[in-house]
């Protein structure tokens, strides 16, 4: 039996993962946008794939490829109404899906066509809770080059009493 299978059926708890994998084959309607986030927990760490019981949680997800900045992902998760009553995002608030530090992979396409539209590492997620509408959760990250960005280097020379014209 197979993963998506599993899903189908409820076997798959809420938030759990299923494991990447390079010989699994999904068919999916080939005229409809589709997508994967592949999380990395650190390096060296085994990739994973969102399941389909997270992914209708997430109302939006945008990638911004910049030339003159960082690369930034955002993902947005929405609150859900079923015939059971209202499911939260707030479990997602603690959940370690989306850790910072994490780093994700999108990938989108049609069909079984997907591409690498770009990855990044999280740091930060924020809650919001209007007053007329459903709590969300947006989770954002920027591509390694942030992580760049924010070190120092040890050792550096400081030269006191010059400008930085001389």
């Amino acid at each position: 039996m197979g993963i998506v299978s599993l899903i189908n059926q409820g076997a798959m708890n809420q938030g759990s993962l299923k494991q990447a994998s390079s010989n699994l084959k999904v068919e999916r309607d080939f005229y409809a946008p589709t997508y994967e986030l592949i999380v990395r927990a650190g390096r060296g760490a085994q990739p994973f794939t969102i399941t389909e019981d997270v992914k209708r949680y997430i109302s939006e997800i945008a990638y911004e490829d910049n030339a003159d900045q960082f690369d930034r992902l955002e993902i947005k998760l929405q609150n859900q109404i079923d015939a059971d009553g209202e499911r939260s995002v707030l479990s997602f608030i603690d959940s370690k899906l989306f850790s910072e530090g994490h780093y994700i992979e999108v990938l989108m396409g049609y069909g079984n066509s997907l591409f690498t539209v770009g990855a990044a590492s999280l740091v930060k997620k924020t809650p919001d809770f209007p007053a007329d509408g459903l709590p969300t959760l947006v989770v954002e990250g920027f591509d390694l080059l942030h992580q760049a960005a924010r070190r120092r280097p040890k050792g550096g020379v400081s030269y006191k009493g010059y400008r930085e014209s001389q």
